[in-house]
Formats: structure tokens, C-alpha cells, sequence
């Protein structure tokens, strides 16, 4: 199934059932983009991940997109903001914000539940298809196998194929007493890592 919203806003919505996605749960294509809000909304059941959006297949963020002031209530059940599932891929372009969620541990916006096969090799979970505004703030939480260790240091989170579309404050790690984030860049890429 196929989602688009381009303006408007989903608010104010309590998951109390065991499900996910208190939001918006999307297994397929969805796309929030133009002016369109994810808002106010919580997950407020034992098994619920997502207080704004659950996704386990593309969700694509672009335009002036906000997913702001959403909650998980149970401790463990992350996603404050946005649940990304394993396998799921995020698109993000533009003054897109993914700030102020917060899970029961405090702050949690972008929570990557991806496994080792999504981050390592190269490979990102978040593509970066345009241009990020200067303004434009994602917050983000990783699985707690896959953070930053000895053994490995560092962790991928989003990929630009061109340089001068990441900007240096655009991703943050929601803990920034542990983790901090950085862009490096080579020839032809830019790469956001924990």
C-alpha cells in the first residue's frame, strides 16, 4: 500500500491496543512531505513502538515535514517520534524536523532498529535524496546492539550520494552524553555516523 500526505496533521492519537504506530503504521510506501505534521500522538500499550509512525517498509520525509511532541509510554517500546523497523529505509530531503519525542528513558525521535546487515558494509539505513536545510534536525537512538563499542566504533546512519547535502548539525544522537554524531566525506559521498 502506497501513503502520501502532503499537508495537514495527524494528532492527538493514543494507541492502547498491542499494536504499533499510535500515528501512522505503514508497512508499504508512505511519504510525508510539503507542510504535513505528526503530532501529539502516543503509544500507550505494553507492545506499542511508534508514538508518531511505526514503518518496516519506506518512509520517505521530505519538505517542511515535522514529527514533533509524540511519546511512547512503556519502558523498552521505542520510537518516541518514529519507530524504523529491521529492513525498513528512510528517504529524508529538506527542512524536515524529527525533534522533542521522547520514549519513558527520556528523549527518543528516530529509533533505528536495524540489525548489523543494514549498517555495516557501507551500507545506511537513512538515504539523504536532497539537499538538507541548515534548519533541518533529526534526532536519532540505535538499538542498543547496534551502538557505538570497541569493537566497533563507529555505526552508519545516513548516506548522501553528492556532497553538501548532510550538514554538519542535521543528525544527532538522542544520547549526547555517549554518542556524538559526525559527517565525514569522500570523493563522491557524505556519510552521517554515531
Amino acid at each position: 500500500a502506497t501513503f502520501t500526505m502532503y499537508s495537514g496533521e495527524i494528532s492527538s492519537n493514543t494507541l492502547t491496543s498491542n499494536s504499533n504506530g499510535a500515528g501512522i503504521f505503514t508497512e508499504g510506501t508512505t511519504t510525508i512531505c510539503g507542510n504535513a505534521k505528526i503530532t501529539n500522538n502516543r503509544a500507550s500499550a505494553p507492545k506499542g513502538y511508534g508514538g508518531g509512525i511505526c514503518t518496516t517498509g519506506s518512509l520517505t520525509l521530505g519538505g517542511n515535514a515535522e514529527i514533533t511532541n509524540n511519546h511512547v509510554v512503556y519502558s523498552g517500546n521505542g520510537g518516541g517520534g518514529i519507530f524504523a523497523d529491521q529492513g525498513s529505509r528512510l528517504h529524508i530531503s529538506g527542512n524536515v524536523k524529527v525533534a522533542e519525542n521522547t520514549d519513558a528513558g527520556g528523549i527518543c525521535n528516530l529509533y533505528l532498529n536495524h540489525n548489523e546487515y543494514d549498517t555495516d558494509y557501507g551500507f545506511a539505513p537513512i538515504t539523504v535524496t536532497g539537499e538538507l536545510a541548515d534548519t533541518a534536525r533529526i534526532g536519532v537512538t540505535l538499538v542498543g546492539k547496534r551502538r557505538p563499542a570497541n569493537t566497533n566504533p563507529t555505526v552508519n546512519i545516513a548516506k548522501a550520494a553528492t556532497i553538501g547535502l548532510i550538514k554538519n548539525n542535521n543528525f544527532s544522537s538522542d544520547d549526547t552524553t555517549l554518542y556524538k554524531m559526525k559527517v565525514i566525506e569522500s570523493s563522491s559521498e557524505q556519510i552521517a555516523q554515531l
